[in-house]
């Protein structure tokens, strides 16, 4: 796949490569292709993952790849919604608990750090077969907007503030938070950052 990235390869090796990369999940990779010049409308839908596997994966990148790139279109919007709601299950759920229940296990489930995205990680779980990351607060930030619903900045900052600064669900709600040029946005901002557990955290662009 690399190899892909670094040479001058074709249109149609790289949509191919694509395909292959969305099919295994891998976000990530999906969209450097995409920026190399693949195209993902020339792929057949049985081609990719469905949106609700990809919001079931936990991936904000997946999810992004998905309803990216002219492929918005093939997803109606009772489709949209329920891919919100379905990401509003697990965020509230929690990830580890949302995954007990999915696998029946009580184990506690292996945890690592990964890169989602060119900017962002988040943390993955493996448990009883199933992996899972713990995007899902970015994922119904992204959503949501997509579908004009507009999340408090109350909660958006919740989403934020549960997570570190490199993970996803903090960027995404600094970046809509940042986009917002109301009253209450401004004295939310304001009060984040002369707070004292505020973090030393740029907002990316």
């Amino acid at each position: 796949m690399q190899q892909l990235l670094e040479e001058d390869e074709g249109y149609d090796e790289l949509t191919a490569a694509f395909a292959v990369a969305v099919q295994g999940f891998h976000g990530h990779l999906a969209d450097l292709l995409l920026r190399a010049g693949a195209d993902a409308r020339r792929c057949a839908p049985q081609e990719l993952v469905s949106l609700r596997e990809a919001v079931d994966s936990g991936s904000p990148a997946l999810v992004g790849v998905v309803l990216g790139s002219g492929l918005r279109d093939r997803y109606p919007a009772f489709e949209l919604m329920e891919a919100r709601d379905l990401a509003g299950t697990w965020h509230e759920a929690g990830t580890e608990a949302e995954l007990r229940r999915r696998t029946n296990a009580q184990a506690d489930p292996v945890r690592s750090r990964v890169q989602d995205a060119e900017y962002y990680t988040v943390d993955e779980f493996t448990l009883g077969g199933l992996t899972v990351r713990d995007g899902h607060g970015a994922i119904l930030t992204d959503m949501e907007e997509l579908l004009g619903i507009r999340a408090s900045c109350e909660e958006l900052l919740t989403r934020a503030l549960e997570r570190d600064c490199d993970h996803a669900a903090w960027g995404l709600a600094a970046i809509v938070m940042s986009h917002r040029r109301d009253r209450e946005t401004w004295q939310a901002a304001e009060a984040l950052r002369t707070g004292a557990d505020a973090a030393d955290c740029s907002v990316p662009r």
